[in-house]
């Protein structure tokens, strides 16, 4: 199916064509937002999708697909470095201030990633889940931020996910797993 509005183009494919060659005889390099696949009635929502990617697709000047557009690091790579890294040292210093904070950074990004939860976050770490709690406490007094708050948890989060794309962008060999 093919239908133009206001000078946009939009497209359904169904499973099995070839995306790339039907993006271009459509789009013919020009920017394209691209939906994920649906079934037919749901039409409306990849649709949806695909325009909220076409207006990233414009600023990249490539085609972009929605799942691309639900990712952290798009978010995060339209602000200046500047800016980020501020925000991670804001939110992080306390802990970059005191002993062991490399320690503390790790546990606490291992608490986060395993979604707060005690037990699996201090086998990760190989220690006993009362040395996690005690660890994540004493990072709660040194941020004044309380774990079992979903705003301050992701602030933490966002912080050491800065920092990690930091790193990545600095050491182009390294992974980091992506959101």
């Amino acid at each position: 199916m093919v239908r133009a509005v206001g000078g946009v183009v939009h497209v359904a494919v169904p499973a099995g064509v070839d995306l790339g060659q039907a993006l271009s005889r459509v789009a013919g390099g020009r920017p394209a937002g691209i939906g994920i696949a649906v079934r037919p009635g749901a039409l409306a929502i990849s649709l949806r999708q695909a325009t909220s990617a076409l207006a990233v697709s414009r600023l990249r000047h490539e085609p972009v697909v929605a799942t691309d557009v639900a990712s952290s690091r798009l978010i995060l790579s339209q602000i200046p470095s500047s800016i980020l890294a501020g925000y991670a040292d804001a939110v992080l210093g306390a802990i970059d201030a005191c002993d062991q904070p490399e320690l503390l950074l790790r546990t606490l990004s291992t608490f986060l990633e395993s979604n707060g939860a005690w037990e699996p976050a201090a086998k990760v770490l190989q220690v006993h889940r009362h040395t996690m709690r005690n660890r994540i406490a004493r990072i709660e007094q040194i941020t004044g931020k309380r774990l079992d708050t979903a705003q301050d948890r992701f602030e933490l989060w966002l912080a050491l996910r800065i920092r990690d794309l930091a790193r990545a962008e600095d050491h182009p060999d390294n992974t980091t797993p992506t959101s």
